[in-house]
């Protein structure tokens, strides 16, 4: 949970509550709603924020979502 945690840190505070609600194994409404907030700039560049914005709840896609969410922890600068 700590490799979390820290690219939670690191990220824009919209993009941090959407893969927080991914990393607890939830997308709803409102992560939904959240993502298609984000800024052009935060939707072009997180593949979580593309997938989650066009997500629906009712059968949210969370295997590919937390999929992305461990390839972040890959290819950023995240202290194990």
């Amino acid at each position: 949970m700590a490799r979390y945690m820290e690219l939670i840190k690191i990220l824009p505070p919209l993009v941090s509550a959407v893969v927080w609600d991914v990393v607890n194994g939830r997308i709803t409404q409102s992560t939904v709603d959240l993502a298609q907030a984000t800024s052009r700039e935060e939707f072009d560049r997180y593949d979580i924020i593309r997938c989650v914005a066009a997500a629906n709840p009712k059968y949210p896609p969370l295997e590919l979502a937390m999929g992305l969410v461990n390839e972040m922890i890959e290819t950023t600068a995240v202290a194990s």
